[in-house]
């Protein structure tokens, strides 16, 4: 599994949890909402900043771990 579509599994996986459809992260990120379906499939390269301000929508925090 890439790191794209394990991060796009997590968002997904969170955007869930809190009940919201892809529309309503989109808004409150402000990133549009085909953009964010094609993070979520792992077929977009995103940057770390949208990636955190995603996590901030979902009152999440990014988390960088190398194992």
């Amino acid at each position: 599994m890439t790191l794209k579509t394990e991060a796009g599994k997590v968002i997904r996986k969170a955007r869930k949890e809190k009940k919201m459809t892809m529309v309503d992260l989109s808004e409150k990120s402000k990133v549009e909402w085909k953009y964010l379906g094609k993070i979520e499939r792992g077929t977009a390269n995103t940057t770390l900043d949208l990636i955190e301000r995603l996590a901030t929508s979902l009152d999440k925090k990014v988390k960088i771990e190398f194992e």
